[in-house]
């Protein structure tokens, strides 16, 4: 669904909207909206609950969730609990007496408000059909969930934030397929690292951007570049050349250390206190 939010949403972008629809008109006594109310067709509510690969331990948010659709298939389909949080308060209404028709209004938590004031730490899943700009603005606040919370959103990108995965659904439609984005939350990996491999020691330098990683191995041979570097969720990989041979490090973030996946060579990674 397409969100209700505070009309203030879009002032520090207006010039950006140029492209946009326009805002459908109010009715009398409703909440200033600036974001078009707009139901996702079926197909793409199963696609972005398929690519999040959501299940009956998740929890999923759907911010700005007009008529329940996605909470109501979230729960319906996937066995999964839901939050619905939606400003417009005829269109929660409606989002519960879907949920009651559909039998899952017991595993649905609708909340009435802005979705910049809500509380996004219990989801697991948070799916968004938003505009561009408010995907912006939700940004920093959905980079600080937990690591490995998933993200799907309809149509709309995060900017320079690049999604972990695209899919294309809908394809039959009069407007052309609907694109799904996902992103997995990075943990956060930037610092420096010991690690201990082969009876050797480095020191690691990460750089991190989103889900990308960069940075330096600095070890009893010398200095090289690490490459391929990624994280998605808590898991960290990258590559680095050992001895004129190029070594890979895989593992999962468990507080400041990394513990190496099964595949990955035996190594001990442990995080190095900032340089005062």
């Amino acid at each position: 669904m397409r969100l209700a939010v505070p009309l203030a949403a879009l002032v520090l972008a207006s010039a950006a909207w140029a492209q946009s629809p326009v805002t459908q008109p109010q009715r009398p006594g409703a909440p200033k909206l600036d974001v078009d109310f707009e139901a996702t067709p079926a197909a793409v509510v199963n696609g972005m609950l398929d690519i999040a690969n959501v299940g009956r331990d998740d929890i999923v948010m759907d911010l700005g969730c007009g008529e329940g659709d996605i909470s109501n298939a979230a729960a319906r389909l996937k066995g999964a609990r839901a939050i619905c949080v939606e400003l417009d308060p005829e269109r929660i209404a409606k989002a519960r007496e879907k949920a009651r028709q559909q039998g899952v209004a017991e595993r649905i938590t609708f909340i009435e408000g802005d979705l910049f004031k809500a509380d996004l730490t219990p989801a697991t899943v948070i799916t968004l059909f938003l505009w561009d700009t408010i995907n912006l603005r939700l940004r920093p606040k959905l980079l600080d969930l937990k690591a490995g919370t998933r993200i799907v959103s309809h149509a709309h990108d995060m900017g320079d934030w690049r999604p972990d995965k695209t899919e294309w659904h809908n394809r039959r439609s009069k407007d052309g397929p609907s694109a799904v984005h996902l992103w997995i939350v990075p943990a956060k990996v930037a610092g420096r690292w010991q690690l201990r491999l082969g009876g050797e020691e480095f020191e690691v330098s990460l750089a991190q951007r989103y889900q990308m990683l960069s940075g330096t191995v600095n070890g009893p041979r010398g200095a090289g570049a690490i490459r391929n570097g990624r994280v998605r969720g808590e898991e960290m990989s990258f590559t680095f050349v050992r001895a004129g041979k190029m070594v890979s490090i895989a593992g999962r973030l468990a507080s400041d250390t990394i513990i190496a996946d099964a595949g990955s060579p035996a190594f001990e990674m442990r995080r190095l206190a900032a340089k005062p």
